[in-house]
């Protein structure tokens, strides 16, 4: 009895292994990776993702599943980022089962590139890995390469609106400089920051200065008062004269601030009472 099983199990060793080297030896068929689709999702300041979908198909008589997933992202030609996803995936013995890929692509992290997005409506990218599958012949790696573009958050629209003269007595004056500053973007623009130099009739009257700005809603605008005090006795005759006189040239410098974007401003306006 013992030196029959012994032999049955020997027997059952023997053909395990020579199942192992038919698979290897070609019974296992590689399987196939099929794109099908792209498409850029969750557009915000921070970033958007990129989800690629892909097919995979098995020919052969066992299961399969994704033990690996490594991606390279590439931006306007430049890697950024590198990393894994987690495998799991399952796929049935003769049949197929459709993979995502999804990419994050954050705006803050992509260093130099960061001030051309300011400009751009998309920027061109590459995604790159390979796929690790766990099968009877050890890990399968299919690659995969996608080239697309993806869109970029458009900067607010900054303009001067209006800019208002008081007096407020004989000696001081004060104005008002309205800015509109109008959202273009179908997502929320969180609060940010003004700074900002202000001329007026050719004299710098105010540098150096900020103004918060606050949130502004999906196609919406918010308007900034920046209000500005002048002692006419200080202010030299020019200035004086201009402000008392007719409508006076008004040029706003500096930039607004809204998370990792920063728009250059360069405004003008014209004082009205």
């Amino acid at each position: 009895m013992r030196r029959a099983l012994t032999v049955s199990l020997l027997l059952a060793f023997v053909s395990g292994c020579a199942t192992l080297r038919d698979l290897a030896g070609g019974a296992f068929e590689r399987p196939r990776l099929t794109f099908e689709a792209a498409s850029a999702e969750g557009l915000d300041l921070d970033g958007v993702t990129l989800s690629l979908r892909y097919r995979i198909e098995n020919p052969n008589g066992m299961g399969l599943s994704v033990a690996k997933l490594g991606y390279a992202l590439e931006v306007e030609g430049r890697q950024v980022f590198s990393g894994s996803l987690p495998g799991g995936l399952r796929i049935p013995a003769r049949g197929a089962a459709p993979l995502v890929i999804p990419v994050r692509l954050g705006f803050a992290g992509l260093g130099a590139l960061v001030d051309a997005l300011v400009s751009k409506d998309e920027v061109a990218y590459r995604i790159s890995g390979s796929v690790g599958l766990d099968t009877p012949v050890g890990l399968v790696e299919l690659p995969y390469e996608h080239r697309g573009t993806a869109p970029v958050p458009r900067p607010p629209g900054v303009s001067i609106e209006s800019v208002q003269l008081a007096s407020e007595g004989v000696t001081r004056v004060g104005i008002d400089v309205r800015i509109r500053v109008a959202n273009r973007n179908l997502f929320p623009m969180p609060a940010g920051q003004l700074g900002y130099s202000l001329d007026v009739a050719g004299a710098s009257v105010v540098s150096g200065q900020s103004h918060a700005v606050p949130a502004v809603q999906a196609g919406g605008s918010t308007l900034l008062v920046v209000p500005v005090r002048l002692d006419l006795l200080g202010a030299g005759r020019a200035l004086a004269q201009a402000l008392s006189g007719g409508p006076a040239e008004v040029a706003l410098r500096g930039s607004a601030s809204f998370g990792w974007m920063r728009l250059p401003l360069d405004l003008r306006g014209r004082t009205t009472r």
